[in-house]
């Protein structure tokens, strides 16, 4: 399941960047908010405006796996699932949503937004042929070698892992 972080402005975000990255490199699902105060029509000078940018996204986007600052409730909405269904799909990773003042402090009109049904996406899988041939060519390798790093990411996957190592005596 994935961490949820809730960072106050671009000085938030620059502040958590190296925890984010961390969580990236290591394929943890975070899934991160950040407020902004796009409008400079209606944002206060000092702290509001000190604390704002333009695209907050780019502040960390090199290491999130996605990132989306909706203008409207009915565009958060969907943002918002759609942002959880990528942090939760392998490879996992932290998503980044900026929540605007402008759309939190304005008053709701029209119909509520439609919130999208949580769908899960099925984890990538390799093809059934591909698999066969490398699991072919592993068994028939004289001195086969797993180079692991960061491809387990459970309990379960490790067990797996030597299992594999064990059967091939690699």
């Amino acid at each position: 399941k994935p961490m949820m972080a809730l960072i106050h402005g671009d000085i938030g975000l620059q502040h958590a960047s190296m925890a984010i990255y961390n969580a990236y490199v290591d394929r943890v699902p975070v899934y991160m908010i950040v407020g902004n105060h796009v409008d400079g029509a209606e944002r206060a000078s000092g702290v509001q405006s000190m604390h704002s940018g333009n695209d907050l996204g780019a502040l960390v986007r090199d290491y999130t796996k996605w990132d989306d600052q909706p203008y409207s409730l009915g565009a958060f909405a969907e943002s918002a699932v759609r942002a959880y269904k990528i942090a939760t799909t392998p490879p996992r990773g932290p998503v980044l949503l900026v929540a605007h003042n402008e759309v939190q402090s304005h008053p709701m009109t029209g119909p509520a937004p439609r919130i999208p049904k949580l769908v899960a996406t099925a984890p990538p899988a390799g093809d059934g042929a591909a698999v066969a041939e490398a699991a072919r060519m592993l068994v028939n390798a004289e001195r086969p070698l797993i180079l692991a790093q960061r491809a387990v990411h459970s309990e379960e996957g490790l067990k797996l892992m030597v299992e594999l190592a064990d059967t091939l005596q690699a």
